[in-house]
């Protein structure tokens, strides 16, 4: 659990990126000065949990940089020191997908991010509707029904965290690409949870 004192210095260090981010204009294509700003304070950080959002973004900055080995080693970094925490896994599989253009490297880590998420109870929905994502980009509408048939079955853990229900993986399936039955069972489980998230 987080406590209020943590909570205080993570949203704290949110501001700070968020004037960081302003300050250098959002730029298409990044801007190298976010990164200088952000491994200057990672010098001074001695915040574990600060750390750890600090250098989620630094990977974030350099993906939109183009500069997608070295993301990946902080994702992968991050996640080595904590690999009950999904989400450097669940954020590599998507710049695996979107930014490099590799559906089959983006399913290796995803199904790893998966095995995390499931131990921690953290983000299973959000990591199953990521690998949705990429199965449907392969055209393996088995591996969507699949996704679909656990994310029916799954039920809220206390120990952790996640997004809401998620359909627009769903949403663009062709017609008749997996089963009717299961489709309607999770048309109406995803309008029964109201809005979508994705």
């Amino acid at each position: 659990m987080t406590s209020d004192d943590e909570r205080q210095r993570l949203v704290s260090a949110e501001a700070w990126l968020e004037q960081i981010r302003s300050a250098s204009g959002s730029r298409p294509g990044g801007d190298p000065s976010a990164v200088h700003a952000i491994k200057a304070r990672l010098e001074k950080e001695s915040d574990q949990a600060v750390r750890r959002q600090l250098n989620l973004a630094l990977a974030s900055e350099y993906k939109v940089l183009g500069k997608h080995d070295v993301s990946e080693r902080i994702y992968l970094k991050l996640f080595n020191e904590s690999p009950d925490e999904p989400m450097p896994l669940i954020l590599l599989a998507g710049q695996k997908l979107y930014g490099e253009g590799d559906p089959a490297a983006a399913m290796h880590v995803i199904d790893q991010a998966l095995v995390a998420a499931f131990r921690s109870g953290n983000f299973r929905r959000l990591g199953l509707g990521v690998k949705a994502r990429i199965a449907l980009k392969q055209g393996k509408f088995s591996v969507v029904e699949d996704v679909i048939r656990l994310l029916l079955q799954l039920q809220n853990d206390p120990r952790g965290v996640d997004v809401g229900i998620e359909r627009d993986f769903f949403d663009r399936l062709p017609p008749g690409a997996i089963d009717e039955t299961l489709a309607l069972k999770f048309a109406e489980h995803a309008r029964a949870a109201g809005p979508s998230c994705g």
